[in-house]
């Protein structure tokens, strides 16, 4: 004899039920472990909510880039109006002055701005003695902007990617939650089965009481030890028998869809139902809780709960980074710069000196400055700020 297991039978069942077979579907017996895993595994609903996780990944994945290094560039072409450019000391009146630079900026989350630039230009134009006299300039550029006041907290620089961690764990709770809540309606249903399956079988046993009755009173009355009028009241009773084997069944058949959709066994637009059949009987002895264990498993394990927990901590960093927006700006700037200009022909002449020669010697980065600075800025009123504190004061409010 070959045993199958309940999940090979669940798909025997479905295949047997699809259009076009004429077999009797076989009954698949499930145990209440097995319709809970099914549920988890294929309930449309849990497949439907596993995509909140991943929205949030995405929400801090997006937070997080606007930490990460960024390359600029720039290629600037001006005109030199002539006698403009005479105090530079390079004897070219006027020209067309060509630059580009290339850089990297990074931004940490204390709120420091670190910077690095190299930069490359030259002059082109006719001297005062004629012809050509090309003057090129290179630097490196280094710099950093520090916040003293606004923007020094990495509390509030990294709120976003804080509060889509905190969405993050918050839907991850709630979907414990629908998961809970969703086992929990199999095994209503499953026992909601059994319930059914068990009327049906107290109906069809009345039935045959009522027919067994029917046929005893026929009997009684052709022997002439009952009137005749008898027959019309268990007649009557053997139709109710009937109409109440009927609902029976119509409720099994409701049952049996309903657990079948929530294990997500049956497509939303079908109407075919396998053939469940629960095989455990009720626990004899229910566990027992007290009062104050009930509430301390729910406080500790509910994710519904867990989520107001977490949208309260979200709500007071919210109102802690509105607190932050509130202070002015203040910046400490600071940099370091090396600049270089190309070799000057001693004679005179434009062309003495080739063009690489001219244009790397640019890059001896000779020339050595620094630069340091304050930097304030606080709007008037700062109405922006206040509204955004008191709203999300009253967010906290509400939320605690």
């Amino acid at each position: 004899m070959v045993h199958l297991c309940p999940m090979t039978m669940l798909s025997l069942a479905l295949v047997a039920g699809s259009p076009g077979s004429a077999a009797a579907e076989p009954e698949v017996p499930l145990t209440p472990r097995q319709a809970v895993q099914l549920a988890l595994e294929k309930n449309l609903g849990l497949q439907f909510d596993r995509l909140d996780p991943a929205l949030t990944d995405a929400a801090e994945r997006m937070a997080a880039a606007a930490f990460e290094p960024t390359i600029f560039s720039g290629v600037d072409l001006a005109s030199s109006p002539a006698g403009a450019s005479q105090q530079t000391g390079s004897g070219v009146d006027h020209g067309v002055n060509a630059s580009g630079d290339l850089g990297v900026r990074k931004v940490l989350g204390i709120g420091t701005t670190l910077e690095g630039n190299v930069s490359s230009g030259g002059l082109l134009g006719s001297g005062s003695r004629g012809g050509l006299r090309p003057t090129y300039q290179s630097g490196l550029n280094l710099s950093a902007r520090q916040p003293l006041l606004q923007g020094a907290s990495s509390e509030a620089n990294l709120a976003a990617i804080t509060t889509a961690r905190l969405e993050r764990r918050a839907a991850e709770a709630m979907l414990r939650r629908r998961a809970e809540l969703v086992a929990a309606d199999t095994l209503r249903a499953y026992w909601d089965l059994r319930g059914a399956r068990a009327k049906v079988a107290i109906q069809r046993v009345a039935l045959q009481q009522s027919e067994k009755t029917l046929a005893e009173t026929e009997a009684l009355i052709a022997a002439g030890k009952l009137a005749s009028s008898e027959r019309a009241s268990a007649a009557y009773g053997v139709e109710q028998q009937r109409r109440a084997l009927l609902r029976a069944e119509q409720e099994l058949a409701d049952v049996r869809d309903r657990m079948a959709r929530l294990l997500g066994l049956v497509a939303p637009q079908s109407l075919a139902t396998p053939p469940l059949v629960p095989v455990s009987n009720p626990r004899r002895r229910p566990p027992r809780w007290t009062l104050e264990e009930l509430q301390r498993t729910a406080l500790a394990q509910r994710g519904d709960f867990q989520v107001l927990l977490i949208e309260n901590e979200l709500v007071r960093l919210q109102e802690r980074t509105a607190r932050h927006r509130l202070l002015p700006r203040l910046d400490l700037v600071a940099g370091v710069q090396f600049a270089g200009l190309s070799e000057q022909d001693p004679a005179g002449s434009p062309w003495s000196l080739p063009f690489d020669r001219s244009y790397w010697s640019s890059w001896a980065l000779g020339g050595t400055g620094w630069s340091a600075g304050l930097v304030f800025d606080m709007p008037l009123g700062n109405g922006e700020a206040r509204a955004r504190r008191d709203l999300a004061a009253l967010q906290t409010q509400r939320a605690e």
